[in-house]
């Protein structure tokens, strides 16, 4: 349910009122005319800058209720939005709360788009915060890069639950269906999601602002779900670290290694430590490295990660980079199902960039890269990665360990590889002869001999689909920034 609001509030107004004094007769004094010029500009100069508005989302679920609904808020909850917004108009004179600066509420997803200026928007912000302060609200843990979502879309959850191996348990199997989507929040702070061209921003927020974002996407942007849908979210615990550049980066450099008689995997761990400064962690009671002997080692060079690999397989263990450090661990038994929306990763088949169909042979790539990559012994008829074609979805029975590997595989394949972002530009564009003025603008601007068939920049209606790297889209929400402030960058 939307809802416009351009109320003055009585409140505010009266507070205003208290503050006009009678005024007071004074004497004539000396006018000093350079003085009154310089008031004149500085009050055009604040005028001026009144008028540049800015238009801001604001998640104000958390003061409407503890926790977010499965199914978003109802409108049995506007009276609570309505109070946040009176609250909201306290600041400022009645003035500022007109048909320019309006306030638009969505009460499903429990936020507000507020249009008003930049000093305006940091009250708000200020006051929002110590509401949160004095209703003793805690402070939740905010999504980062590397941190991985379980996300369940019931509707579109259930939708791809394949016939198949995978789905073909036997009663007595105690093995999960397929529930949810993981998701790892990749290094641009955004999560690929089924359904959805582009990548959601949840970087910095909380589980609850997270999902009414996905709330607002789904079901208010797209309309793909009704109001009733229900969308629940949980952070996959613990929380884990993707691998950073520099350790990938030793992880594919060759290791010498030359140890001319069995020694003990303590000896051979030591030894990369003491050549690369990672530290090792032994997980597990039962696993006494300096007991392990490892078969001789004469004049390796092998990669890091292969070598990794030939050492924790001669004694049934399995390593993988947490918090820092290198855990040495017994692998988990027991697959577990799981889903990934690799959006972002494959293109789309045929030409329309509003089409979800992936293209098949960038899928059987991403597939075949995993298996080679993580842990390729482990993979056989039971633990496999079956793709939906329909959608960039696939869908992957694996050990939790090795799921944690995967999801720092995708991430790091996500940061270097081209990622597909929607622009609403519908607030700078008139005309058709507008949208090929920015898009020549934007080609100009950002990496001008970039735009190949990997990089590129289509107009659908008044929206842009750029795919680009990381840096790239950096550049062009900030010539999009500056063109929304009317200062754009010469």
């Amino acid at each position: 349910m939307m809802m416009k609001s351009n109320r003055r509030s009585r409140l505010t107004g009266a507070l205003y009122g208290l503050l006009i004094v009678p005024a007071l007769l004074i004497l004539p004094v000396p006018v000093n005319h350079a003085a009154e010029e310089s008031a004149k500009t500085a009050d055009q100069t604040a005028g001026e800058m009144q008028q540049e508005y800015v238009s801001q989302r604001y998640f104000v679920g958390d003061l409407m209720a503890a926790t977010f609904p499965s199914c978003g808020f109802s409108a049995d909850d506007l009276p609570k939005l309505e109070a946040v917004i009176n609250l909201i108009q306290t600041i400022g004179p009645p003035e500022i709360w007109n048909k320019e600066n309006s306030i638009d509420s969505y009460v499903n997803s429990g936020s507000l788009f507020i249009r008003q200026t930049e000093l305006v928007h940091e009250q708000i912000k200020e006051l929002l915060a110590n509401t949160r302060k004095d209703n003793n609200i805690p402070e939740s843990p905010r999504m980062k890069p590397g941190d991985v979502l379980e996300i369940d879309i019931e509707a579109i959850t259930d939708a791809y639950r394949l016939p198949g191996p995978m789905d073909q348990t036997s009663p007595e199997s105690d093995l999960p269906r397929v529930t949810a989507f993981t998701s790892p929040v990749r290094s641009d702070g955004a999560i690929a999601l089924p359904k959805l061209l582009h990548a959601l921003n949840v970087e910095g927020m909380t589980l609850m602002e997270t999902q009414s974002m996905l709330r607002r996407a789904y079901i208010e942007v797209m309309k793909i779900l009704g109001q009733d849908a229900n969308i629940t979210i949980s952070l996959i615990a613990p929380r884990k670290e993707f691998i950073p550049e520099p350790v990938l980066a030793l992880l594919e450099e060759p290791f010498p290694c030359d140890f001319g008689r069995d020694v003990s995997l303590q000896t051979v761990l030591d030894d990369i430590h003491r050549k690369t400064g990672i530290p090792f962690v032994i997980d597990g009671e039962s696993i006494q490295p300096q007991e392990m002997s490892v078969k001789a080692l004469l004049r390796l060079h092998l990669p890091l990660r292969d070598l990794l690999d030939y050492l924790v397989r001669q004694h049934d263990l399995t390593w993988h980079y947490q918090n820092g450090t290198m855990m040495i661990s017994r692998p988990d038994t027991k697959p577990v199902d799981r889903a990934y929306s690799i959006v972002g990763l494959v293109r789309p088949a045929g030409i329309n960039p509003t089409g979800n169909m992936p293209d098949r042979g960038d899928m059987e790539t991403i597939i075949d890269y995993i298996r080679t990559t993580i842990a390729p012994e482990t993979w056989n008829e039971e633990v496999t990665i079956q793709p939906c074609y329909d959608e960039p979805i696939l869908f992957i029975r694996q050990t939790e360990t090795i799921h944690a590997q995967i999801a720092d595989l995708l991430i790091n394949l996500w940061k270097a590889c081209p990622v597909l972002k929607v622009y609403d530009v519908k607030d700078i564009i008139i005309t058709d002869e507008d949208i090929k003025s920015l898009i020549t603008r934007i080609k100009e601007t950002v990496t001008p001999d970039s735009w190949e068939k990997s990089v590129s920049i289509r107009a659908v209606e008044k929206s842009l689909y750029i795919t680009h790297h990381a840096t790239g889209h950096e550049r062009i929400n900030d010539l999009l920034r500056q063109l929304r402030s009317g200062n754009p960058a010469e």
